[in-house]
């Protein structure tokens, strides 16, 4: 058995014609809804043995207040950086190069991407994620590499517009 916690970053900050699209940080609503998922994942069980992150600014703030509201060690998350434009292809290739040996890991990225991902492993149980929408999927499986279209179970499905 294996669990992957998809997530998408949380609200990021309006663009700025100063800024590089990589470089926009959470907004104050992200800043307040990512750890809001973190302790619902926490308290649901699902807490992630490793974090692969897209290394842009507003995907590792999201890493971050995940890791930090589920209590994981500061070395628990990995950034990754072909996950900052990432599309199916390269979700798929990160998720089953995860480590043999972890039951449950996290990616965060950016859409299109993560809802397409969220949609392929479940058959399209999941559709468009919203900002910081967490998806918590079960697979059948006992490696990895195993991972391919259907092969999941939506277990929680979290964002912060859901409430408590």
């Amino acid at each position: 058995m294996k669990t992957l916690i998809i997530v998408r970053h949380a609200k990021s900050a309006k663009g700025d014609p100063g800024r590089r699209d990589f470089d926009r940080p959470l907004s104050g609503r992200g800043k307040r809804d990512a750890p809001v998922i973190a302790r619902r994942l926490k308290t649901a069980g699902a807490v992630p043995e490793i974090t692969v992150s897209s290394p842009a600014l507003r995907a590792r703030q999201t890493a971050e207040a995940m890791a930090d509201g589920m209590a994981l060690a500061a070395d628990a998350v990995r950034y990754e950086d072909e996950l900052y434009s990432a599309g199916l292809e390269e979700l798929v290739r990160a998720v089953r190069a995860l480590e043999p040996g972890t039951s449950t890991g996290l990616l965060v990225g950016h859409n299109p991407g993560v809802s397409a991902l969220a949609g392929w492993i479940t058959n399209g149980t999941v559709g468009e994620l919203p900002t910081c929408a967490a998806v918590v999927a079960d697979f059948d499986i006992a490696e990895w590499r195993e991972v391919g279209a259907g092969t999941a179970a939506v277990r929680i499905y979290e964002y912060p517009k859901k409430g408590d």
